[in-house]
């Protein structure tokens, strides 16, 4: 009757589909809400792709063929046509939702996650200006201390973190959206510059405390892999851009991550607005409460203007 994790993943993979249809179903094209809920579903969509793709969905079939599989589990997801029309749903889905809304994408530090300050209320602010979200995700195998000051480590970071984030991202087809933001912190500004440069989507991009590596991707040509760890800051000095309104860029002055002299100089190398907080760290707070909340308004009003632009 085949082995229990046979048959729990049978009854996992079941449970999937039946949340991708129903997903699929509540979906309203122009509901932004319901647009960007439907997007949260991919990784789960992907993992049924992955499965019908491989050799344990064969097999499972064969299982059932031969009865196999107890009856009172359900096997929907092992029909000929259940998760491939399903997938086929899914391409049209996304070309609309594509087509037909503006979109932000989010790429978090390492340890900065999309509900910490900065990007919490920048999702909020894209929101209020008709933009969905989607956030990326990644793991890593070291902690944020194990990557500063290690370049090793670092590019392997990003490597890892791209790899991840590209395949969350491959299913929108990006390039078909007439307006898209990135949001980037920390390493995932890094993330954002090379996946941007790499697949020509055009996004305009928010960097929030990049490290090093990140300039050197947004140089003209660039085809270098980087990478990096998390904390974060920034207030006020820019210079106007040769790409006008594509790349906007915060950071604090006592950033671990990133030497400010460096930030300074590529920022006007590669013509980038600048916005530098005193005495902030890669997470752009002074440990001063009232003060990094004022600095918060500050940065956030920045964010407020350049997302508008569009």
């Amino acid at each position: 009757m085949g082995t229990n994790f046979e048959n729990n993943r049978v009854i996992e993979m079941e449970q999937l589909l039946t949340e991708a249809l129903k997903a699929q179903s509540a979906v309203k094209p122009g509901d932004n809400r319901s647009c960007e809920d439907y997007l949260k579903l991919q990784s789960a969509i992907q993992r049924l792709a992955d499965y019908y793709e491989s050799p344990e969905w064969k097999r499972d079939f064969e299982r059932d063929e031969k009865g196999e599989i107890p009856k009172d589990i359900a096997r929907g997801v092992l029909s000929e046509d259940g998760i491939y029309n399903m997938l086929e749903r899914n391409r049209d889905i996304l070309d609309e939702i594509v087509g037909s809304h503006k979109i932000v994408v989010i790429f978090p530090g390492i340890g900065y996650h999309s509900d910490k300050p900065l990007l919490y209320f920048t999702k909020k602010l894209a929101r209020e200006n008709g933009y969905i979200v989607f956030e990326t995700t990644y793991e890593f195998p070291n902690k944020p201390g194990d990557i500063k000051g290690n370049r090793e480590k670092m590019k392997d970071a990003f490597e890892i973190a791209m790899e991840q984030a590209a395949g969350q991202l491959s299913p929108l087809k990006l390039g078909g959206c007439g307006d898209v933001l990135f949001v980037g912190k920390s390493i995932g500004t890094a993330i954002s510059a090379y996946y941007n440069e790499q697949n020509k989507i055009g996004a305009r991009q928010i960097l929030f405390t990049p490290v090093p590596q990140t300039f050197e991707l947004l140089m003209p040509g660039s085809t270098q892999t980087t990478s990096d760890g998390d904390k974060a800051t920034g207030s006020a000095s820019g210079s106007e851009s040769s790409n006008p309104g594509s790349t906007i860029v915060f950071h604090g002055n006592a950033d671990p991550w990133c030497p400010t002299d460096i930030a300074i100089e590529m920022s006007k190398e590669l013509d980038l607005p600048l916005y530098i907080t005193d005495n902030a760290n890669h997470s752009l707070e002074t440990g001063a409460a009232l003060t990094d909340i004022a600095n918060l308004e500050t940065i956030l009003g920045t964010v407020s203007n350049y997302i508008k632009e569009a």
